[in-house]
């Protein structure tokens, strides 16, 4: 079965451009997928820690589903550079490049697989560089997870009762939003008045994200001492 008939026209275009982009990187395609395989290089700085930027270059299979960008590639890391004890890789050699429903926000800012490497996947790698040169995060450190969806979206909501949480994110898993209702937080305000905005802001990310995030914390239990320790650590609220 020729590329054609698997891939849309404008993802056979950005394979094109992407070998002029990216000259290092291998194209193959097996099975629906494009899988991309070479050395991705980088020379980037976080300007807030005041530290000087890094140049560092990273061995990756990237592999890509035929109905990109509407799945997120995953991305391995095949030298063996990334140690197994760094939070952000399993065991396999597979990047954890962040909670899919912020991925998904990304991804549709830059749509291309262009953009997918030079806004989520390089990063990725610059953050562990930087780890590595200076032991810490850069742009401060998230779990990776369960722990990881719980932080995002107790950030987001200003809360870390994860029943509150949950009972938020039913709203939109059961499309049920009526903004002149109670908010289920118990602060004795209106959706429209408490929690709305937040709610709102969800709305422009696929369904089946917004699910997947529910499932994942409805039977997930923080104990008070972890709690006191998620707030100390990155002052949610």
């Amino acid at each position: 079965m020729g590329i054609g008939n698997v891939f849309d026209t404008n993802l056979i275009d950005e394979l094109a451009q992407l070998r002029e982009l990216y000259p290092s990187l291998r194209q193959e395609v097996s099975d629906g997928l494009i899988i991309l395989s070479g050395k991705i290089s980088f020379c980037l700085l976080d300007s807030s820690t005041g530290k000087n930027p890094i140049t560092d270059r990273y061995s990756v299979e990237i592999t890509i589903s035929a109905n990109f960008p509407g799945t997120i590639p995953t991305v391995k890391e095949i030298d063996g550079k990334i140690g197994r004890s760094y939070e952000h890789i399993s065991q396999n050699g597979f990047l954890c490049l962040g909670i899919p429903s912020e991925l998904n926000l990304i991804l549709k800012k830059y749509a291309t697989i262009g953009g997918f490497i030079e806004n989520i996947l390089k990063p990725n790698l610059f953050a562990y560089s930087f780890y590595i040169r200076y032991g810490f995060m850069p742009w401060g450190e998230h779990p990776a997870g369960r722990n990881g969806i719980y932080l995002r979206y107790a950030e987001l909501f200003h809360t870390l009762d994860v029943d509150t949480i949950v009972a938020l994110l039913s709203i939109l898993v059961e499309g049920n939003y009526r903004g002149n209702l109670q908010c289920p937080c118990g602060r004795k305000k209106t959706l429209n008045e408490c929690h709305g905005k937040a709610i709102y802001s969800l709305w422009q990310l696929p369904w089946n994200y917004i699910v997947s995030d529910y499932y994942a914390l409805l039977d997930f239990k923080y104990d008070i001492d972890t709690e006191i320790l998620i707030y100390r650590k990155y002052g949610i609220i």
